[in-house]
């Protein structure tokens, strides 16, 4: 297998995050409480729309993005609507403006060639006291640290080294993503060790959660 060529299959690949992710501490579960109910959601990225589907249980009105056609076919079935499409190849969504209460970027910027770009567009459908939930994998988790110390950044399917990963962040870097493209941010949380303990977690996030507000 070529080292840049995912060994499964995009629904593959999601089923395998779903299951690792909704408990208590994990990414899924936070961005779902922090929803609530009866919210108009925008989901970038919403793979098989596994997170939707629990989204539209609680009476949230929820349209999906997703580019892989497989598994936006999927999601169709959890979602009110689902646009099939590559964010990056478009400048503007056939949606209306100022439209959702919630828009989340879940484990998705980091696959992006220009993360800034979407994140700038998306602002324009956000509601004026809307919010932007982002969740970003922490490469200065300390797992990862210490494989690029000992020399190894071998690409896998899942995780840091996701082999579709273009971007890597930090918990600096994740808040100044966000800040410069027009939010304000307004709660820091954690996926991993320091969503249980938080201390030191530039090392201990697993994945970083952003909440932010249009500026």
């Amino acid at each position: 297998m070529l080292p840049f060529e995912p060994s499964l299959s995009n629904p593959e690949r999601y089923q395998d995050s779903q299951n690792k992710r909704f408990y208590r501490h994990g990414s899924q579960y936070k961005v779902v409480s922090l929803i609530g109910k009866g919210k108009r959601v925008l989901d970038v990225g919403c793979a098989t729309g596994y997170v939707d589907q629990i989204l539209r249980s609680r009476d949230c009105y929820v349209v999906g993005i997703e580019s892989d056609e497989k598994a936006a076919t999927i999601a169709s079935k959890h979602c009110d609507q689902v646009l099939n499409l590559d964010i990056e190849e478009v400048d503007t969504l056939p949606l209306p403006t100022s439209n959702f209460d919630v828009i989340v970027c879940a484990d998705v910027l980091e696959h992006f060639r220009r993360p800034d770009l979407v994140l700038s567009m998306l602002r324009k459908y956000l509601r004026k006291e809307g919010e932007l939930i982002a969740v970003i994998p922490n490469i200065a988790y300390l797992p990862a640290r210490l494989r690029i110390l000992a020399g190894r950044f071998d690409y896998e399917d899942l995780g840091h080294f996701d082999r579709t990963h273009l971007r890597f962040f930090t918990l600096r870097t994740a808040r100044e993503l966000i800040t410069r493209c027009g939010f304000v941010v307004t709660a820091t949380d954690y996926i991993g060790p320091a969503s249980i303990l938080p201390l030191f977690p530039t090392w201990t996030a697993m994945r970083i959660l952003i909440v932010a507000k249009p500026n």
